[in-house]
């Protein structure tokens, strides 16, 4: 869109002058009405967009980005200057390059926009290997003058070991840069990306895509990811605004461009959310939106068969408010119930544990319905179950008590930032809860799930763009398809840690009661007895 800015101007001016700047308003008029803010072509503000519509494409201009279909396929995701034309086509080989095994046209596609395709591309077998080329275009500045080749790995049906890169909050920078490259260069089998990836902070649709385009044109992501899977949540400054909940005006823009943008295998109820759940070998990974449905309904206690409460509810009688809502509280019983993974990780974009800055409202102790009955659901889960999280700016390792309402205790990784703003934890609420803290920029965190003999261990590496790696550690280790062993008992003293002395600081905890949860924009007030003590009134949004 052309925006002019006329200067100050003196009472008298020429009528040249007049009729100048009449003529560019008026040009600027016709500009603005030929690219609507939020058009369906799917690009983000300007003239270029203008100057592609209608137009046949002739480069990629983001991706190829692969995403797991479902076990024996891949999605591939591609962006192009223009409208792809019909001798745009994916092509699938063997390994070697020598047998074409699939060639699919632009018309099996699904087109997202004018200029984004996704291809679905089925019957790849697993523990296999192949190359995929798309013909008809340019490969882009850093592709190739002619088409574009990257490889598809399918991992085997029965694979022993499987790496899971996990990382939040990231921007454009250098650091950010670095990496993703050193991420990349350790080969792990796929990527989450759980939040704030990138920074958006609207729901205007123009300014959504506009920063897609942006983040995903990055060098080091379009390298990476045309060759490993990634998998996708947003958290709140992706999802519309900072520390938003699912009563934001506009999420269905956010919704749009999220779906454009991405190569998940699935978004959420296919009209809500963007939930979804894919199986990296030994591990079951469960996508949680943790934004979409939180507070548009109450919430039932915890141990109701329905998790909401419909209608208008008596805020005297009826629970708090509903984080995942009813669809993916179904969603997430079924998928556990049908797992057969022996390693299952649930991934939420916000924290789990109650380790928090003050006044802050995104977190499951501001859901405790919810996160008790998380803990029910779990309690029924064979194997091993570790949660994941992102947001804070700080990577942690948490331990929570939850013997009891969970069947054993739960470990939850903490992987952020991956860009260099890390955030002073230290007037954050303090429990032993907290047993790995580590306030340092540009970092994401590896899970390993290995089988060895009959039994199956899952390991957690942090690794900052330096390649330095800060925790080596095993965290559950499970006989095959058998309920996991209490974490707390499985620990090794004498693990190897590999940490920057100097870089770490005191260890910061989880709130062993979690605190009354905001209703409206209600504040909590610490009470005589609080744990987590007074207040601090100025702290920095995350």
């Amino acid at each position: 869109m052309l925006v002019f800015n006329a200067p100050m101007l003196p009472r008298r001016r020429s009528s040249a002058l007049t009729g100048s700047l009449l003529a560019l308003s008026l040009w600027g008029l016709v500009a603005c009405a030929r690219t609507p803010v939020g058009s369906d072509d799917g690009d983000a503000v300007g003239s270029t967009e203008v100057e592609s519509v209608g137009r046949a494409a002739t480069r990629i201009t983001h991706g190829p980005i692969l995403g797991e279909l479902d076990g024996r396929g891949m999605q591939v995701w591609v962006r192009f200057d223009g409208e792809p034309s019909e001798q745009v086509a994916l092509e699938v080989t063997n390994e070697v390059g020598d047998a074409v095994e699939q060639r699919l046209p632009v018309a099996v596609a699904d087109r997202r926009t004018p200029r984004t395709l996704v291809w679905s591309v089925h019957d790849l077998a697993p523990g296999t290997t192949h190359r995929y080329r798309i013909d008809g275009v340019r490969g882009g500045a850093s592709r190739g003058a002619d088409g574009f080749d990257g490889t598809i790995r399918m991992l085997a049906a029965d694979a022993r070991t499987a790496t899971l890169a996990i990382g939040s909050c990231a921007d454009e920078k250098e650091g950010t840069q670095r990496l993703l490259r050193t991420i990349a260069a350790l080969h792990p089998d796929a990527v989450a990306f759980i939040g704030d990836t990138p920074y958006i902070d609207t729901t205007d649709l123009a300014r959504q895509r506009k920063r897609y385009s942006e983040f995903l044109g990055q060098p080091g992501i379009a390298e990476w990811l045309s060759s490993t899977p990634l998998a996708s949540v947003w958290d709140d400054h992706d999802f519309g605004l900072n520390d938003t909940d699912g009563r934001l005006k506009g999420k269905e823009r956010s919704l749009q461009a999220f779906r454009e943008w991405h190569a998940n295998p699935s978004f959420g109820t296919g009209t809500e959310g963007v939930h979804h759940r894919f199986r990296l070998g030994p591990m079951d990974v469960f996508m949680l939106d943790t934004r979409w449905f939180a507070r548009t309904a109450r919430c039932a206690p915890a141990d109701a068969a329905d998790p909401v409460i419909d209608g208008s509810a008596d805020p005297a009688t009826a629970g708090g408010w509903t984080l995942l809502g009813r669809e993916q509280w179904s969603w997430l019983r079924d998928g556990l119930a049908a797992s057969t993974a022996p390693i299952k990780v649930i991934v939420s974009s916000m924290v789990f544990n109650s380790s928090v800055r003050p006044l802050k409202t995104d977190y499951w102790g501001m859901y405790p319905e919810e996160y008790a009955r998380l803990m029910r659901l779990l309690k029924d889960v064979p194997g091993g179950v570790v949660l994941v999280s992102g947001d804070v700016h700080t990577s942690r390792l948490v331990l929570h008590p939850t013997a009891a309402s969970a069947g054993r205790d739960l470990w939850e990784i903490v992987s952020s930032p991956m860009h260099d703003r890390v955030h002073d934890s230290s007037l954050w609420a303090r429990s032993d809860g907290v047993k790995e803290h580590f306030a340092r920029p540009n970092m994401m965190a590896l899970l390993t799930a290995r089988h060895e003999a009959d039994t199956v261990a899952l390991g957690l590496r942090f690794v900052d763009q330096a390649g330095d790696m800060f925790l080596d550690r095993e965290l559950v280790r499970v006989p095959w398809h058998e309920p996991a062993t209490p974490a707390s008992t499985q620990q090794d003293p004498s693990a190897a840690l590999a940490v920057a002395a100097a870089d770490r600081t005191a260890l910061h905890g989880v709130r062993r009661a979690l605190e009354p949860w905001l209703m409206d924009g209600e504040q909590p007030a610490p009470t005589a007895g609080s744990l987590v003590g007074p207040r601090v009134p100025s702290a920095p949004t995350i």
